[in-house]
């Protein structure tokens, strides 16, 4: 008898809204619970944006 990944579930457990949200956050990588979830103390720094240029010096006026 092969048994489905719903028959291994428990269907009387209900998660709560909390519960709900913390699985939510720890699945979506632009959280930081998601990086600290698969044991990263931060998040890794996302080299694809390009950095903001320098604001340019004023010229100044002799």
């Amino acid at each position: 008898m092969m048994l489905s990944s719903k028959s291994s579930q428990n269907p009387q457990k209900t998660r709560t809204k909390a519960e709900i949200d913390n699985r939510a956050t720890q699945l979506d990588p632009r959280q930081d619970a998601y990086w600290k979830s698969r044991g990263m103390t931060e998040r890794p720094v996302d080299d694809s944006k390009p950095e903001p240029p320098e604001p340019s010096q004023p010229l100044s006026s002799k």
